[in-house]
């Protein structure tokens, strides 16, 4: 089986989180969504840094 990967890309506030989390929550055992803002406020405690 091979990997798919799918990267949103457009000006903010356009609607690809709400986009790729509506499309996981079709089928989560086959769809991963990876998000950045949430990657920085982990690592940073601020999404916005």
């Amino acid at each position: 089986m091979s990997t798919l990967c799918h990267f949103l890309i457009g000006p903010p506030a356009c609607g690809k989180s709400t986009f790729a989390q509506a499309w996981v929550e079709q089928d989560p055992n086959r769809y991963a969504w990876i998000s950045t803002d949430q990657i920085r406020a982990d690592r940073y405690g601020d999404a916005l840094i």
